[in-house]
């Protein structure tokens, strides 16, 4: 019955959709679990030594500031280019919110300024996101950081299935070990990261 066929989807998606839908050509679903992210938490202590890592940020811009809006994330992370650990990325700070129009620019500010040198800057292009730009070199010049990198601006691709497919790369992020996040991040923030990836938004 359908209750039966729903709890198997619960279960694994992808051998339900070939088993017993038989649609054997379904896409593979990205599956995280609690256990997954939080096995890759370790002490701040165990960051990589200055010198083998450049310094990246990246933001994901909500549409609205309002009430039952999306919140903006923004993270620092190091990414290894020397040692054993080359090739990974260690986050070591989220800020997340919902932010105005007016405060935005100081947040994406204040967080490059707290990780510089940052090499790269990167900002989802959300709609309307690039008409941002001035007021964030305005505020990366308050801050005084004025020698920040260039914003890139990400393209983001909204096709059928493109969130899902970003995600399986993110899935295999986790599995290789490939990414690890400080235990100094807030753990309301590490909660949401779960749960947003149980509720398939990440």
């Amino acid at each position: 019955n359908f209750k039966a066929i729903m709890t198997e989807w619960g279960i694994d998606a992808f051998i339900c959709s070939c088993q017993l839908l038989l649609t054997p050509t379904a896409t593979k679903l990205a599956k995280f679990t609690e256990v997954m992210i939080r096995k890759q938490i370790i002490p701040h202590n165990q960051m990589p030594q200055p010198g083998t890592y450049f310094t990246e940020q990246a933001w994901d811009l909500a549409k609205t500031d309002g009430y039952g809006s999306d919140r903006s994330v923004g993270m620092r992370g190091q990414f290894t280019i020397a040692g054993p650990l080359a090739g990974r990325m260690f986050v070591t700070e989220i800020v997340r919110g919902r932010f105005s129009k007016s405060d935005l620019p100081f947040q994406i500010a204040n967080l490059a300024l707290r990780g510089q040198p940052v090499q790269n800057l990167g900002i989802e292009k959300s709609p309307g996101a690039d008409f941002l730009e001035n007021d964030i070199k305005r505020a990366l010049i308050k801050v005084g950081y004025s020698d920040a990198p260039s914003i890139e601006w990400i393209p983001v691709d909204n096709q059928k299935g493109a969130k899902n497919a970003r995600a399986l790369t993110l899935e295999a992020v986790f599995e290789n070990s490939q990414i690890f996040f400080s235990d100094q991040i807030p753990e309301d923030l590490m909660k949401d990261l779960a749960w947003k990836s149980f509720d398939g938004k990440i």
